[in-house]
């Protein structure tokens, strides 16, 4: 298995349940971002899940399956870091250009979100 395999995330990395994302954005707590707008809540099982909601109003389906990847690999590269295990669903405002720009905003609300979770 090479390394980028390991990487993907696997259908049980994916929050699947139409019904659990509408309670995590339901209930949990929102963060904007100048791109992307992030809900977290405790996971029911012990991984980190991740949920990307692209509308339609960031492009056709290429661009929304684009910014899909970029999302996902951003979240791949900070999800070790995260304090505990999470479901997060994100939501793109705009059409993401790179990972960087991404990892750097999820970045940004990992560190808010270790704040509040200390206070």
């Amino acid at each position: 298995m090479s390394a980028l395999q390991r990487q993907r995330l696997r259908r049980a990395d994916r929050l699947c349940s139409g019904r659990r994302v509408r309670e995590i954005m339901a209930s949990a707590r929102r963060w904007n971002g100048g791109r992307v707008q992030v809900w977290a809540s405790p996971s029911l099982v012990s991984r980190h899940r991740l949920c990307v909601v692209a509308p339609r109003a960031l492009g056709n389906a290429v661009a929304r399956n684009h910014t899909k990847r970029l999302v996902r690999e951003a979240f791949r590269m900070w999800r070790k870091a995260l304090p505990r295990y999470l479901d997060v669903v994100i939501l793109p405002k705009t059409s993401a250009s790179s990972v960087a720009g991404l990892a750097a905003e999820l970045e940004r609300w990992r560190g808010e979100y270790g704040e509040a979770q200390r206070s």
